[in-house]
């Protein structure tokens, strides 16, 4: 029969789990709530700070193409718009391609394979590059009638209004990719959540095992449920970092194990260990009785 030596190290122990999973359970709460502020807090600093060295280049880029614009006139794009006439359908398919992007970069890359505005010095280039990127056409003859009726007055709103953009701040750091933080900022907070989820589930776990061991500590064939519990939350504090509980976990199902062994069989604390008498063994014993 378990002794009550065992069954009281059995809710010791059990008694010390519950006490850390208790806690567990205060901090693991706080620091969740604590790590998730520091995430935003830290993410729209890194935003404020971050967001001008990110827009920097992209506002200079701006700002070249603006003083490009406003040195490239009517002329230089009505000289652009015959060299376009005369490109081959492969050619204008080429630069077709590198216009439905809008990339300017692509743009210029597709000009210079198929020899368009070789004569143009670099900052034309990229003025050409960028008025291609407004436009949309259907082969080239069409994309030439279209530069052709570009005016010297459009061109120069067109520069005027990229160098707004690039000396706006609020407007650059609108165009620059001010969603990155945001994205950051969820992923980081799921795999936070996932960590805590994890650990809060080991506590309800630990939690669970101490409250059947300190309840059933004296009931060796009701400790069936703890024991498991007490293996499962072993495991799930060494993946936890919580070294402390997972030793006492072993140690508790070590015990729980040998209180198990030694009462099985055994009737639980409180219960007669006297078989309660059947109404036909007492009707056959009195007749016995009356027969003699």
């Amino acid at each position: 029969m378990a002794s009550t030596a065992d069954s009281r190290t059995l809710q010791g122990l059990n008694v010390a789990i519950l006490v850390l999973a208790i806690l567990g359970v205060i901090i693991t709460l706080f620091t969740l709530v604590g790590s998730m502020a520091a995430v935003n807090y830290t993410t729209e600093n890194t935003q404020s700070s971050g967001t001008v060295s990110t827009s920097s280049s992209y506002t200079s880029e701006l700002a070249e193409i603006a003083d490009a614009l406003h040195a490239f006139s009517a002329s230089d794009v009505a000289a652009a718009a015959d060299e376009v006439r005369e490109l081959s359908p492969t050619d204008f398919a080429t630069l077709s391609a590198a216009m439905d992007t809008g990339s300017d970069s692509r743009i210029i890359r597709a000009m210079n394979n198929i020899g368009l505005g070789k004569d143009l010095s670099t900052d034309q280039v990229k003025a050409l590059a960028y008025l291609l990127s407004l436009t949309t056409a259907s082969d080239a003859a069409d994309l030439a009638n279209q530069l052709n009726a570009i005016s010297d007055t459009q061109i120069q709103r067109l520069a005027d209004d990229l160098e707004s953009i690039a000396t706006t701040p609020s407007t650059a750091e609108e165009l620059t990719g001010s969603t990155t933080s945001s994205s950051v900022r969820t992923g980081i907070a799921v795999f936070l959540a996932g960590v805590f989820t994890f650990v809060l589930i080991a506590l309800v776990v630990s939690l669970v095992a101490s409250v059947l061991g300190i309840r059933n500590c004296d009931k060796p064939r009701k400790l069936g449920a703890a024991f498991a519990l007490a293996i499962v939350g072993a495991v799930l504090a060494f993946f936890s970092v919580r070294w402390v509980s997972m030793v006492l976990h072993i140690i508790a199902a070590v015990k729980t194990g040998a209180v198990r062994k030694v009462g099985a069989g055994l009737p639980d604390a409180g219960q007669s260990s006297e078989a309660p008498e059947s109404s036909e063994y007492y009707d056959y014993y009195a007749s016995t009785r009356q027969d003699l």
